[in-house]
């Protein structure tokens, strides 16, 4: 007799499994289908039948919120707004199931946090996060990496900074957090830091040309041409082919006053440039302005005209020229 009570509570658990996979189901055909709005409803009826499954409302939610930072994401619409709000009510009700699996448990939280910045402000978001955080937590650097990104998009250079500080104190080790301060730094106009953190960026991630780069566009914001150079001269040594480094490797030459090496620089760069390319080519009139060598500006000036018929940068500097 006492075992009969217990059957029918597993068939009925058992039952309840199946009506649940069966909605998910129903909801992946139409997601596959491309028709998202229809995979809405049975998924609304999984949680109902299932409220501490943890698919369901994971998957609601991912079909609610947007799944990357732009433009819409800046600036939300009403419609927007509501299904960010539904998918936060949604993970909120999951959450206060006490949920055992933690991977789980973080993973949901971070989508409520993004929902809510989506259906309200990012700046509660990233305080959330950054108060759920542990230390080596990943789930929580890169939903706080997102809201910084979301932050920037919405000119909140501050809040970035903010949420970039905490996915640090998360995940020290992580160059991708680092690089992204470092370029927040910048932005900030906050040069010197921007070096230092780009410096440790380099330090962990030997041989990384791109990061080397990074550092030197920062030694350039920060006032250190001729390091910048130097940076940048090893690049180039390593990347033969790229006309961009040679190009960054003119500017940096000229500003730290050295002009013929700014203008041989610039040189290899239009040699590697495209046919409608005409950045290199002012850069090198500018260049052989700066020397004196007027003659030879003005031709590399038309040349930039040539690749770029109309172009402003080349116009005036032509104008300025003519006109001193």
């Amino acid at each position: 007799m006492s075992s009969a009570p217990a059957a029918a509570q597993t068939a009925r658990e058992r039952a309840r499994t199946a009506r649940v996979d069966a909605l998910l189901a129903q909801a992946e055909r139409a997601a596959a289908a491309g028709r998202a709005p229809r995979a809405l409803a049975p998924l609304r009826r999984a949680i109902a039948t299932a409220p501490s499954d943890a698919r369901a409302p994971l998957r609601l939610a991912e079909l609610l919120l947007p799944d990357r930072v732009d433009a819409r994401a800046a600036a939300p619409t009403a419609a927007m707004q509501r299904d960010a709000a539904e998918a936060r009510r949604v993970l909120e009700t999951w959450l206060a199931t006490d949920p055992q699996d933690p991977a789980v448990r973080r993973r949901a939280s971070a989508m409520r946090w993004w929902a809510a910045a989506i259906a309200e402000e990012h700046g509660a978001a990233i305080d959330g996060v950054t108060r759920e955080a542990g230390l080596q937590d990943d789930a929580a650097a890169s939903a706080l990496r997102r809201l910084a990104a979301l932050a920037i998009v919405r000119d909140d250079l501050g809040g970035a900074r903010r949420a970039l500080e905490a996915a640090r104190r998360a995940m020290p080790q992580d160059t991708d957090v680092l690089a992204e301060l470092a370029t927040v730094a910048l932005a900030q106009g906050r040069a010197s830091e921007a070096v230092t953190l780009f410096e440790a960026v380099v330090a962990r991630r030997p041989g990384d040309l791109e990061a080397l780069r990074d550092v030197a566009g920062a030694r350039l914001a920060a006032g250190d041409a001729a390091s910048a150079a130097r940076t940048l001269e090893s690049v180039a040594r390593q990347l033969p082919t790229s006309g961009e480094v040679r190009l960054e490797l003119a500017r940096a030459r000229l500003e730290a006053g050295d002009r013929e090496g700014g203008i041989t620089a610039a040189r290899e760069a239009l040699a590697l440039a495209a046919d409608d390319d005409a950045e290199p080519a002012i850069v090198l009139g500018q260049a052989l302005a700066a020397a004196g060598r007027d003659d030879e500006a003005r031709r590399a000036l038309e040349d930039a005209l040539r690749r770029r018929p109309g172009s402003p940068r080349a116009t005036e500097a032509l104008r300025a020229l003519r006109n001193p």
